[in-house]
């Protein structure tokens, strides 16, 4: 039983990717094993002739993908490994690949290098996308998702430009801000509730709105439309900074009169101090 799964990890930038084919032999026997420990013997012994071989073969697909798409990828680096887990032999080869996936914006491009074709039955494509990125199209559907993971198992037919992902990965900033305002808010109500601010103090309606904003948000954010997201924050933001506008008043003149009777006091007190002067005097 063999079976061959290509892996292809998209980093966290959203474009460079690391390929792996690994390529899984069951060992059912001893004398099967030992078929496999020889030919793992000859690997070592020419296993620098093979990894030139698997580089000069990954280039020459990344010049077909450039020629292609018209965007230059480049091979970072290239292995292979050969070794036995349990009851099974493994053939691995790797290479990572920058500039693999298309980049418009904030939006990202898996697939579109393919022509297209056909995997047999125990051949999987697997691909694994960056942890925040949002799928917004696949094609053809998958046989299998697992949280960032898309995998189409054989036998499959590809079209054009496929398999193919589209998705984007919200930037930090948006996330930050998020996580920012709705942090704020709930300090806000928080002291409400405790009774560290009154009611009066806070413009509730404009402390619901901020929280509407961030909702939408959320969802815009989920579904990949980064910029209306990013609108939804600023309004967000907007909204509960006017809602703090009268504590804030509140917490100004408090401070006013605070400075004004510390000046009265640093008053009466030089005053006193000129007074014990004249006297020693």
């Amino acid at each position: 039983l063999r079976t061959v799964t290509n892996h292809y990890y998209i980093e966290e930038d959203g474009t460079t990717v690391t390929f792996v084919r690994e390529v899984r032999v069951l060992l059912p026997d001893q004398a099967s094993k030992e078929d496999f420990e020889r030919e793992l013997d000859k690997f070592k012994t020419t296993r620098s002739e093979r990894e030139l071989e698997w580089r000069k073969e990954a280039l020459r697909e990344i010049q077909e993908y450039s020629k292609r798409t018209g965007r230059k990828m480049s091979l970072i680096s290239s292995e292979i490994d050969m070794f036995i887990s349990g009851d099974y032999g493994y053939l691995v080869f790797r290479a990572k690949i920058s500039n693999f996936c298309l980049k418009e914006k904030y939006k990202y491009v898996f697939g579109d290098q393919f022509q297209g074709g056909t995997i047999v039955s125990g051949v999987t494509i697997r691909v694994t996308l960056p942890l925040k990125a949002k799928v917004i199209e696949v094609s053809p559907p998958p046989s299998n998702v697992r949280g960032n993971e898309i995998e189409w198992l054989g036998p499959q037919v590809f079209g054009e430009e496929e398999p193919y992902i589209e998705f984007v990965v919200p930037p930090k900033d948006l996330r930050d801000r998020i996580i920012d305002v709705e942090n704020a808010i709930k300090i806000v109500k928080s002291k409400i509730r405790r009774g560290e601010i009154s009611k009066g103090q806070i413009n509730l309606d404009k402390l619901s709105e901020a929280e509407e904003h961030l909702e939408r948000a959320v969802e815009y954010m989920e579904k990949g439309l980064i910029e209306k997201a990013m609108a939804e924050v600023n309004l967000a933001q907007k909204s509960y900074e006017e809602s703090l506008e009268g504590y804030r008043h509140e917490i100004y003149y408090s401070l006013a009169v605070a400075i004004a009777l510390m000046s009265l006091l640093m008053l009466f007190v030089r005053k006193r101090l000129k007074k014990v002067k004249r006297l020693q005097g």
